[in-house]
């Protein structure tokens, strides 16, 4: 990205998408099946992160499993999965993403929504005909690069807030 200061730029690409292979929740790898290249679409005006129900079912299964803190889970709309009691919970697990070609480790704030002691897991499920969305609470802390050229998308950690 260009040096821009403490000002934001942002050219957007249309439907511009990437390719998901599976998501890791701790040590255990949930793999995404029956679906080709270009299956997830990478939008920064998308809030949430959207994936086809029968593999968020299997993402979430494994984060309620990690945190555990089960007596704390509420469901709040729109929200699938809620954590009362937010600022107990310590162990959050290795999150990352694979995409072909790369792995994208995320931190607790690209996959939770925080409030006041609450905390929302920020990945809803879609129906079988659904589109996947990779959200932008996925991408903040992210310098995203569009090569339009390639038709590639590449995702670098960085503090955006800092710079």
């Amino acid at each position: 990205m260009g040096n821009v200061g403490r000002k934001f730029s942002y050219c957007l690409p249309p439907n511009f998408s990437g390719n998901t292979t599976s998501i890791t929740v701790g040590q255990q790898k949930v793999l995404l099946t029956g679906q080709s290249d270009g299956n997830i679409v990478i939008d920064s005006g998308t809030t949430l992160t959207m994936l086809p129900s029968s593999f968020y079912d299997q993402v979430e299964a494994l984060v309620k499993q990690a945190i555990g803190s089960d007596q704390f889970i509420e469901q709040i709309n729109p929200f699938k999965l809620c954590y009362t009691n937010a600022n107990s919970i310590k162990n959050f697990p290795n999150f990352e993403v694979h995409f072909t070609g790369s792995n994208l480790s995320l931190k607790p704030q690209n996959f939770f929504l925080f409030g006041d002691d609450i905390m929302c897991f920020a990945i809803l499920p879609t129906d079988s005909n659904g589109m996947s969305i990779y959200g932008n609470v996925a991408q903040v802390d992210f310098e995203v690069e569009y090569d339009l050229g390639k038709k590639k998308v590449s995702f670098a950690p960085a503090g955006c807030a800092n710079k």
